[in-house]
């Protein structure tokens, strides 16, 4: 089973703020998600390089931004 190395999280989270998905508040969930997704592929024996740009790759800044937007209204929304 593929564990990604301190490094390699590193570098995912200094990649997401880099496209501005650390201004979410759910920043640290967003890391884990984008983690598993990438150690996944490589327990397919893909390498960490090549899934990392796939993850990255299959979520836009835009689907980033609406989920964050979503979030919002639903804990801003009064019953």
């Amino acid at each position: 089973m593929a564990c990604l190395s301190k490094d390699q999280i590193d570098f995912i989270r200094s990649d997401l703020k880099s496209r501005r998905v650390s201004r979410s508040f759910l920043f640290d969930e967003w890391v884990d998600h984008v983690c598993c997704d990438v150690e996944m592929l490589m327990n397919k024996g893909i390498s960490f390089k090549e899934a990392y740009h796939k993850v990255a790759g299959s979520t836009g800044d835009a689907d980033v931004k609406s989920a964050h937007m979503d979030l919002q209204q639903f804990m801003n929304h009064r019953y």
